[in-house]
């Protein structure tokens, strides 16, 4: 499977001072033809309204601000995936001036995945090299995700509840409410957690 780590997006971001945005920020993002805003407070590197951000140093070592900015799902896999691929990781402030010095820096979000910042402001990152870290960080992220949603069984895929589930809303989407209630409850007679039973 092809798999593309940029889909539409540029790759161009414009900076702000955190809490000083709205309609007029947004306004001047468009005007500047930019992707996103990359928020910073006093300085240091914070988030984009709906991404994570990573840089990647010379030395490439992958770090990610570890204050003031919510914790993604997507953040979450990447840094899981780092350590278990042993790529050395840091959550920790960035200074502005030590972000425009990395090698790659990357967005990251459920939606968008990974993509590749190519500018921020005045600033250009040189394109990304082959084998560069970001492109192996996006190729362990894609094959977890298509590891992780697959159906299996060891005798026969027939014999996956789930896949069974599935298959008869497919076969009968005016089904599907029916099915979600059965679904649930195979998930609920399966699940070991102490919070749902």
């Amino acid at each position: 499977m092809n798999q593309t780590m940029c889909g539409c997006v540029n790759g161009l971001l414009m900076s702000a001072e955190h809490g000083s945005v709205g309609i007029d920020g947004f306004r001047r993002l468009k005007s500047h033809e930019a992707d996103d805003l990359l928020y910073h407070y006093y300085g240091m590197v914070s988030e984009c309204p709906r991404s994570n951000i990573f840089m990647v140093t010379k030395e490439n070592l992958l770090v990610t601000p570890d204050a003031n900015m919510l914790k993604g799902v997507t953040r979450k896999q990447i840094l899981s995936l780092a350590a278990e691929n042993n790529i050395r990781f840091e959550e920790r402030p960035i200074k502005m001036h030590e972000f425009f010095q990395a090698k790659e820096a990357f967005i990251t979000s459920s939606t968008k995945r990974i993509t590749p910042i190519r500018q921020i402001d005045e600033h250009c990152f040189e394109p990304l090299a082959p084998k560069s870290l970001t492109e192996r960080i996006f190729e362990l992220l894609v094959e977890k995700e298509e590891n992780y949603f697959q159906f299996a069984h060891e005798v026969d895929l027939d014999y996956n509840e789930m896949y069974k589930f599935a298959s008869q809303i497919f076969e009968n989407p005016s089904n599907v409410h029916e099915v979600s209630k059965q679904i649930t409850k195979h998930l609920f007679e399966q699940s070991n957690h102490p919070h749902i039973k």
